[in-house]
This record gives C-alpha cells, sequence and structure tokens, in this order.
C-alpha cells in the first residue's frame, strides 16, 4: 500500500473548497429553516361613541355583553343625628331645676321598667321626675361578684325655683314604698348638681317643639346618611342620586311635652341604601358595542367621562335600567390571521401592496431575518404580527 501526501498548494485549495461549502450550507440552511419576518401594523385611529342601554342586577354573576347586564351591589349605611333645639313654650311660675342620675338595681335579676314622670325624692323630701320612660337592667352576676342594673336618666324637678338646685344626692323610687325591700334595694344617685331653676317665667317643652325637632332632625340624618354613603363607596363605583332609598329607624327627643327647659335634644338614626353599578363593567360593555362596529377592542380609550341617565329602579327585585353614552377614541379593526396567511411568502414590495386592501392599516413596516432574506415565511410559526 502507498501513501500519498497532499501537500503544497492542493492542501490549501481543499480547506478553502471545504470552508466554502460549510459557509453555503449554513446560509442555505437558514434560507429555508431559520428565516422570520416581523410586520408592525399601524392602524388607523377613529373617534367612535357609543350608547347602550344597560341593566344592573344584583343576582348577575357577572358581565353578560350579549344581553347588556352587569352586576350590580346594594350598598347601605346607618347613621345617627343629634341636635339641640329651643323650646317655644313659657311658664309664669319659674323653671324647673333639671339634670341626670343613675338607677340602679339591686332587687332582682330581672329587669324593672319605669315610666316617664316616675317620681325619685330625696332624703329631705325634694322631687325630681324622670322625663322618659327607661328599663333599669336587672342584677348581673360576674363571676363571684354580683353587680347591681343600673342606666342613665334625665329628671326634672317636681317644681319651680331655685331651692332645687340641689348638689349631688341620693334618690329613692316614691312609688315603692310600699314595699320596703324593693324600695331599699332600688335607688339613684346624681353625681352633677341640678341647675337651671329659678323663680318668675320659664321656658316650656311645647308639643309642636317636639315634632319640629323630629322633623328637623330627620332631614339632617337623611342628608348625612346619603353623604357618608357616597363617600364610603370606592372611585369606581357608581350610584344614582334619585335611586337612593332612606328609611326612618327612629327619632326621640330626650324630654316630653310640658318639661320646663329652655333646649332639649332630638336624635334620628336612618338607614341610607343604593344600587352601585361598576364603572369599569359599564366600559366593557360599551368596548363590545364598539368592537361590533369595528373597533379593535384591545385598543379602545374613553377620553371623557361616561353620561349616565337612569330609566328604572326597582327596589324590590334589585335592578336598575339606566343608558349610558360614551365618546371613545378606538383603533379600527382588522383579522390578524386572515392578513397572517394572505401575506405569506410575498416581497416586501408585494406586501405593501396587499396590506392597501385592508382599510384600517395605516403603515406597515416589515423586518426580516436574517438579513439576506428578502421574502415572507411560508410558516405563519415564523411570521409575527404586530399592532401599534
Amino acid at each position: 500500500i502507498e501513501t500519498a501526501r497532499v501537500g503544497g498548494n492542493a492542501k490549501k485549495y481543499f480547506f478553502f473548497f471545504a470552508a466554502v461549502f460549510i459557509l453555503l450550507a449554513g446560509l442555505a440552511a437558514s434560507y429555508f429553516l431559520l428565516p422570520k419576518a416581523t410586520i408592525a401594523l399601524e392602524l388607523k385611529n377613529q373617534g367612535k361613541s357609543a350608547a347602550l342601554d344597560i341593566i344592573a342586577d344584583v343576582q348577575a354573576g357577572g358581565i353578560d355583553a350579549g344581553n347588556k347586564i352587569i352586576p350590580a351591589k346594594l350598598e347601605q349605611i346607618e347613621q345617627e343625628t343629634t341636635g339641640d333645639f329651643d323650646s317655644t313654650g313659657s311658664s309664669s311660675g319659674g323653671a324647673k331645676s333639671s339634670g341626670k342620675v343613675v338607677i340602679y338595681n339591686e332587687f332582682s335579676p330581672e329587669n324593672q321598667p319605669l315610666v316617664a314622670t316616675t317620681r325619685l325624692e330625696t332624703a329631705d323630701g325634694k322631687i325630681f321626675r324622670i322625663t322618659k320612660g327607661v328599663v333599669v337592667p336587672g342584677v348581673a352576676k360576674v363571676g363571684s361578684e354580683t353587680k347591681p342594673g343600673a342606666i342613665e336618666a334625665d329628671v326634672v324637678a317636681d317644681k319651680a325655683g331655685e331651692d332645687m338646685n340641689i348638689g349631688p344626692a341620693d334618690f329613692r323610687i316614691s312609688g315603692f314604698k310600699n314595699n320596703p325591700s324593693k324600695y331599699e334595694k332600688f335607688y339613684a344617685k346624681s353625681t352633677k348638681a341640678m341647675a337651671s331653676g329659678s323663680a318668675g317665667e320659664a321656658k316650656v317643652i311645647t308639643a309642636k317643639d317636639l315634632t319640629t325637632a323630629k322633623d328637623e332632625i330627620t332631614v339632617s340624618a337623611k342628608k348625612a346618611a346619603v353623604a357618608a354613603l357616597k363617600k364610603s363607596l370606592p372611585a369606581d363605583r357608581k350610584i344614582f342620586d334619585n335611586a337612593v332609598n332612606v328609611e326612618v329607624l327612629s327619632a326621640t327627643t330626650s324630654d316630653v311635652a310640658g318639661v320646663e327647659k329652655e333646649k332639649f335634644s332630638a336624635t334620628a338614626k336612618v338607614r341610607a341604601s343604593v344600587l352601585s353599578v361598576g364603572e369599569s363593567d359599564v366600559k366593557e360593555i360599551l368596548k363590545n358595542d364598539l368592537a361590533r362596529q369595528g373597533a379593535s377592542i384591545g385598543a379602545i380609550s374613553f377620553d371623557e367621562p361616561v353620561n349616565y341617565i337612569l330609566s328604572d329602579f326597582d327596589s324590590q327585585k334589585k335592578t336598575l335600567k339606566f343608558s349610558a353614552k360614551a365618546d371613545a377614541s378606538a383603533l379600527s379593526g382588522i383579522d390578524i390571521e386572515n392578513f397572517k396567511k394572505g401575506i405569506l411568502g410575498k416581497t416586501n414590495e408585494e406586501a405593501q401592496t396587499y396590506a392597501k386592501n385592508f382599510p384600517a392599516i395605516q403603515k406597515t413596516n416589515i423586518s426580516f431575518w436574517p438579513f439576506f432574506v428578502s421574502r415572507i415565511p411560508m410558516k405563519e410559526s415564523r411570521v409575527n404580527v404586530e399592532v401599534k
């Protein structure tokens, strides 16, 4: 066996042609296996308007774009408001002293009701009456300790005069004198002096004063409740003022008619409730409508607030019907998949001509990879379409 050696120029030519072959093979592989194209589409921006009738329902589980239904949420808040009012009646007999006492029950574990005008008597015989009915709690056992029931009550002197402006005192309930044990175990104490007793003309609370006070404090409570309800809502929640329902839970006064006082207080407790809707849900419904008009749903923006008009409110079914109208900026819609199928295999010039068949397209930019590729690949997975 003879071995032939390649040397000199022959060896150089061998490596040269081998390198050229590998390069050409790589280029061929790149051309057939690696080409990619990125097509950037700039769509036309259009001003559009949407106006729809929408139903909001607390029973709705989510957005129903086809039937234009969105979820509603019941919002509620309770508000208690107290105010002071002037008495308008007068009495020539002078003013009666008044103040507060705490009534204690050491007699029984049962609650004890006391009606308005119940008499409380001091050791020296001065009589004060509670201004409105109260219920004194029964004796309570806390661990091994027994505690008397207690409740605070407003009282007024049985007669006018400065001599009834007494200091802190102990009282017994006159009506329990026939039951010595009960009389002993029910008592009252005041920690502050009674005041406002005087001779001469005095102010007296009239029935009209009480009615007027209840009406005014109720109006104030309603306004405060609506304001508090609005303040408690997240920024995205929308309510309709004419769908707010305010229920009066109670309206009371600190005193009864005939009590000699210059001022008295009135308290009203109300509950405000309303159905709220999410503005993001409303905009989602409007976007779907704009998409049906040809806009690209992913490129719709509302530059101005949505305008609302309530048409119906059912407090029993807890539903709202309203119209929503908004102007929006929207990109024209385009079927990306259909566009991509039609542009495969085209050169840059052919692709630009093809893009003109789509009115929504304003500008088309195409980039190829590798650099020597001049046609869009025939394989869809090698083509990426971006919308701007």
